[in-house]
């Protein structure tokens, strides 16, 4: 088994918000808006803005 995929846990939006990096939160949050493809630039920890 791999370290990441050892505990898995269920989050609302705004803990998912408040306990990941903003480039790693918009994942789930993306899917939970439904079926647009969202396509963002980041810096590994924050979106870049346009």
């Amino acid at each position: 088994m791999f370290s990441e995929s050892a505990a898995v846990d269920s989050l609302t939006r705004k803990e998912a918000s408040e306990r990941m990096a903003q480039v790693f939160a918009i994942r789930p949050l993306d899917a939970l808006d439904g079926n647009r493809l969202n396509v963002r630039n980041h810096d590994g920890k924050q979106l870049m803005r346009r």
